[in-house]
Protein backbone atom coordinates (compact mmCIF):
# COMPACT_ATOMS: atom_id res chain seq x y z
CA UNK A 1 0.00 0.00 0.00
CA UNK A 2 1.58 3.40 -1.08
CA UNK A 3 0.79 6.44 1.72
CA UNK A 4 -0.03 9.83 -0.05
CA UNK A 5 0.71 13.18 1.81
CA UNK A 6 1.37 15.64 -0.63
CA UNK A 7 -0.23 18.88 -1.55
CA UNK A 8 -2.48 17.88 -4.55
CA UNK A 9 -0.75 19.87 -7.29
CA UNK A 10 2.34 18.27 -6.61
CA UNK A 11 0.83 14.89 -6.49
CA UNK A 12 1.79 13.12 -9.69
CA UNK A 13 5.36 14.10 -9.50
CA UNK A 14 5.11 12.35 -6.09
CA UNK A 15 7.64 8.92 -5.98
CA UNK A 16 5.18 6.99 -3.96
CA UNK A 17 2.58 7.66 -6.60
CA UNK A 18 4.42 7.17 -9.52
CA UNK A 19 4.95 4.02 -8.48
CA UNK A 20 1.64 3.68 -7.18
CA UNK A 21 0.08 4.61 -10.78
CA UNK A 22 2.72 2.19 -12.53
CA UNK A 23 1.34 -0.76 -10.07
CA UNK A 24 -2.53 0.70 -10.86
CA UNK A 25 -1.60 0.58 -14.81
CA UNK A 26 -0.17 -2.85 -14.91
CA UNK A 27 -2.46 -3.93 -12.71
CA UNK A 28 -5.43 -2.42 -14.82
CA UNK A 29 -4.17 -3.96 -17.96
CA UNK A 30 -3.55 -7.48 -16.42
CA UNK A 31 -7.61 -7.04 -14.41
CA UNK A 32 -9.24 -5.00 -16.64
CA UNK A 33 -12.62 -5.50 -14.74
CA UNK A 34 -11.20 -5.69 -11.49
CA UNK A 35 -9.17 -2.74 -10.47
CA UNK A 36 -9.84 -0.83 -7.80
CA UNK A 37 -10.70 2.44 -7.79
CA UNK A 38 -8.30 5.36 -6.99
CA UNK A 39 -10.27 8.20 -7.75
CA UNK A 40 -12.86 7.94 -4.37
CA UNK A 41 -9.28 7.81 -2.35
CA UNK A 42 -7.53 10.62 -3.98
CA UNK A 43 -10.82 12.67 -3.66
CA UNK A 44 -11.67 12.21 -0.29
CA UNK A 45 -8.07 13.52 0.97
CA UNK A 46 -8.46 16.34 -2.07
CA UNK A 47 -11.43 16.97 -2.71
CA UNK A 48 -13.14 16.14 -6.26
CA UNK A 49 -13.01 19.64 -7.66
CA UNK A 50 -9.12 19.72 -6.95
CA UNK A 51 -8.23 15.80 -8.38
CA UNK A 52 -10.14 17.17 -11.48
CA UNK A 53 -8.24 20.07 -12.31
CA UNK A 54 -5.26 18.44 -11.33
CA UNK A 55 -6.08 15.33 -13.75
CA UNK A 56 -7.07 17.84 -16.75
CA UNK A 57 -3.43 19.48 -16.52
CA UNK A 58 -1.63 16.61 -15.94
CA UNK A 59 -3.45 15.07 -19.09
CA UNK A 60 -1.66 17.24 -21.20
CA UNK A 61 1.95 15.94 -20.10
CA UNK A 62 3.04 12.80 -22.28
CA UNK A 63 4.45 10.83 -18.87
CA UNK A 64 0.82 10.68 -16.83
CA UNK A 65 -1.43 11.66 -19.92
CA UNK A 66 -2.34 7.93 -20.09
CA UNK A 67 -3.27 7.08 -16.19
CA UNK A 68 -4.42 10.45 -15.86
CA UNK A 69 -7.10 10.16 -18.03
CA UNK A 70 -8.26 6.66 -17.04
CA UNK A 71 -8.82 8.58 -13.73
CA UNK A 72 -10.20 10.92 -14.60
CA UNK A 73 -13.07 8.97 -16.70
CA UNK A 74 -13.37 7.23 -13.97
CA UNK A 75 -13.85 10.13 -11.83
CA UNK A 76 -16.46 11.62 -14.38
CA UNK A 77 -18.61 8.21 -14.57
CA UNK A 78 -18.64 8.25 -10.48
CA UNK A 79 -20.05 11.94 -10.41
CA UNK A 80 -22.26 10.92 -12.89
CA UNK A 81 -23.73 8.15 -10.80
CA UNK A 82 -23.56 9.29 -8.11
CA UNK A 83 -26.59 11.86 -7.58
CA UNK A 84 -24.55 13.99 -6.63
CA UNK A 85 -25.95 17.73 -6.45
CA UNK A 86 -25.55 19.57 -10.37
CA UNK A 87 -24.01 22.63 -8.83
CA UNK A 88 -21.38 20.46 -7.34
CA UNK A 89 -20.26 18.60 -10.63
CA UNK A 90 -20.74 22.12 -12.07
CA UNK A 91 -18.18 23.23 -9.70
CA UNK A 92 -15.51 20.07 -10.15
CA UNK A 93 -15.81 20.48 -13.48
CA UNK A 94 -14.39 23.77 -13.46
CA UNK A 95 -17.71 25.38 -14.90
CA UNK A 96 -17.78 28.44 -12.35
CA UNK A 97 -13.62 29.81 -13.66
CA UNK A 98 -14.25 28.85 -17.63
CA UNK A 99 -15.46 31.68 -18.79
CA UNK A 100 -17.89 33.38 -20.96
CA UNK A 101 -17.40 30.30 -23.56
CA UNK A 102 -18.25 28.02 -20.92
CA UNK A 103 -22.14 26.58 -22.55
CA UNK A 104 -19.08 25.54 -25.64
CA UNK A 105 -17.01 23.50 -23.02
CA UNK A 106 -16.28 20.13 -24.12
CA UNK A 107 -17.83 18.72 -21.21
CA UNK A 108 -20.78 21.11 -20.73
CA UNK A 109 -23.45 18.65 -22.27
CA UNK A 110 -22.71 16.12 -20.73
CA UNK A 111 -23.25 18.01 -17.59
CA UNK A 112 -26.43 19.06 -18.82
CA UNK A 113 -27.50 16.23 -19.42
CA UNK A 114 -26.96 15.08 -16.00
CA UNK A 115 -28.86 18.38 -14.69
CA UNK A 116 -31.90 17.54 -16.70
CA UNK A 117 -31.41 13.61 -15.11
CA UNK A 118 -30.68 14.26 -11.54
CA UNK A 119 -34.09 17.31 -11.85
CA UNK A 120 -36.47 14.59 -13.26
CA UNK A 121 -35.19 12.04 -10.46
CA UNK A 122 -35.28 14.66 -7.77
CA UNK A 123 -38.13 17.03 -8.49
CA UNK A 124 -38.32 18.36 -4.92
CA UNK A 125 -34.23 19.45 -4.89
CA UNK A 126 -34.55 21.01 -8.64
CA UNK A 127 -31.51 23.11 -9.88
CA UNK A 128 -31.33 25.61 -12.83
CA UNK A 129 -28.33 26.25 -14.77
CA UNK A 130 -29.46 29.71 -14.90
CA UNK A 131 -29.00 30.31 -11.51
CA UNK A 132 -25.37 28.47 -11.87
CA UNK A 133 -24.67 31.01 -14.39
CA UNK A 134 -25.93 34.02 -12.35
CA UNK A 135 -24.13 32.48 -8.78
CA UNK A 136 -20.59 32.30 -10.45
CA UNK A 137 -20.68 34.84 -13.31
CA UNK A 138 -23.29 37.76 -11.99
CA UNK A 139 -25.57 39.52 -14.54
CA UNK A 140 -22.99 41.18 -16.89
CA UNK A 141 -21.01 37.61 -17.07
CA UNK A 142 -24.39 35.84 -17.88
CA UNK A 143 -24.82 38.39 -20.57
CA UNK A 144 -21.33 37.71 -21.98
CA UNK A 145 -22.07 34.27 -21.93
CA UNK A 146 -25.40 34.66 -23.75
CA UNK A 147 -23.75 36.58 -26.16
CA UNK A 148 -21.08 34.15 -27.24
CA UNK A 149 -23.83 31.34 -27.33
CA UNK A 150 -25.45 32.91 -29.49
CA UNK A 151 -22.20 32.93 -32.01
CA UNK A 152 -22.14 29.10 -31.92
CA UNK A 153 -24.61 27.39 -33.75
CA UNK A 154 -23.99 24.22 -30.97
CA UNK A 155 -25.40 26.16 -28.56
CA UNK A 156 -27.71 29.05 -29.57
CA UNK A 157 -30.82 27.01 -28.71
CA UNK A 158 -29.51 26.79 -25.54
CA UNK A 159 -28.58 30.28 -25.15
CA UNK A 160 -32.22 31.63 -26.76
CA UNK A 161 -33.88 29.19 -24.13
CA UNK A 162 -31.49 31.00 -21.21
CA UNK A 163 -32.63 34.32 -22.70
CA UNK A 164 -36.47 33.46 -22.87
CA UNK A 165 -35.82 32.42 -19.00
CA UNK A 166 -34.11 35.68 -17.88
CA UNK A 167 -36.56 37.45 -19.84
CA UNK A 168 -39.26 35.86 -17.87
CA UNK A 169 -37.72 35.97 -14.72
CA UNK A 170 -36.64 39.62 -14.97
CA UNK A 171 -40.40 40.80 -15.47
CA UNK A 172 -41.74 38.63 -12.80
CA UNK A 173 -39.30 40.31 -10.82
CA UNK A 174 -39.83 43.56 -11.92
CA UNK A 175 -36.36 44.50 -12.94
CA UNK A 176 -36.24 47.99 -14.20
CA UNK A 177 -35.61 48.12 -17.48
CA UNK A 178 -32.56 50.62 -16.69
CA UNK A 179 -30.97 47.48 -15.13
CA UNK A 180 -32.00 45.00 -17.88
CA UNK A 181 -30.37 47.00 -20.57
CA UNK A 182 -27.15 46.68 -19.12
CA UNK A 183 -27.86 42.79 -18.88
CA UNK A 184 -29.24 42.48 -22.08
CA UNK A 185 -27.17 44.95 -24.04
CA UNK A 186 -23.63 45.27 -22.45
CA UNK A 187 -21.70 47.82 -23.50
CA UNK A 188 -22.19 48.16 -27.31
CA UNK A 189 -21.38 50.72 -28.82
CA UNK A 190 -23.47 53.56 -27.92
CA UNK A 191 -25.06 51.71 -25.11
CA UNK A 192 -23.71 54.24 -22.01
CA UNK A 193 -23.19 57.15 -23.19
CA UNK A 194 -26.39 57.13 -25.88
CA UNK A 195 -29.10 56.40 -23.33
CA UNK A 196 -30.17 58.15 -20.55
CA UNK A 197 -33.17 57.14 -17.81
CA UNK A 198 -35.66 59.32 -16.88
CA UNK A 199 -38.86 58.01 -14.59
CA UNK A 200 -42.74 59.65 -15.06
CA UNK A 201 -44.37 61.14 -11.82
CA UNK A 202 -45.97 57.82 -10.71
CA UNK A 203 -42.51 56.30 -10.71
CA UNK A 204 -43.27 53.38 -12.63
CA UNK A 205 -42.81 54.20 -16.20
CA UNK A 206 -39.05 54.02 -17.54
CA UNK A 207 -38.66 56.25 -20.80
CA UNK A 208 -35.51 56.03 -22.76
CA UNK A 209 -33.86 59.50 -24.14
CA UNK A 210 -31.39 58.81 -27.16
CA UNK A 211 -28.47 61.22 -27.79
CA UNK A 212 -25.76 59.31 -29.29
CA UNK A 213 -26.65 56.05 -29.79
CA UNK A 214 -24.82 54.48 -32.55
CA UNK A 215 -27.00 53.27 -35.56
CA UNK A 216 -25.49 49.60 -34.52
CA UNK A 217 -27.00 49.61 -31.07
CA UNK A 218 -30.41 50.34 -32.58
CA UNK A 219 -30.90 47.87 -34.89
CA UNK A 220 -29.28 44.92 -33.04
CA UNK A 221 -31.58 42.26 -31.80
CA UNK A 222 -30.52 42.61 -28.20
CA UNK A 223 -31.58 46.38 -28.30
CA UNK A 224 -34.98 45.18 -30.16
CA UNK A 225 -35.47 42.29 -26.85
CA UNK A 226 -34.76 45.36 -24.29
CA UNK A 227 -37.34 47.07 -26.40
CA UNK A 228 -40.09 44.42 -25.66
CA UNK A 229 -39.05 44.19 -22.57
CA UNK A 230 -39.60 48.06 -21.73
CA UNK A 231 -43.11 47.88 -23.32
CA UNK A 232 -44.06 44.70 -20.98
CA UNK A 233 -42.59 46.21 -17.87
CA UNK A 234 -45.24 49.24 -18.71
CA UNK A 235 -48.25 47.44 -19.45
Amino acid sequence: MFLIDAKVDDLLTNPQFIAWTKYANEFYEKNHAKIASMVPAIAALYGDDAVFGMLDAVKKVQSTEKIASKLQAEQIQRLLSSNQSPSHVFKVFNFDNTGYEVLSSPLFKTWFNYLKNFNNKNPDKKESLLNLLYRYYQGHGVARILEEAMKNPSTVKLAMQLQDEQYRRNLLSKNSPENTFYAFILAKPGAIDGLHFKTLRDGTIYLPRLSKASDGLLSSSDFKLWAKYLEDFNA
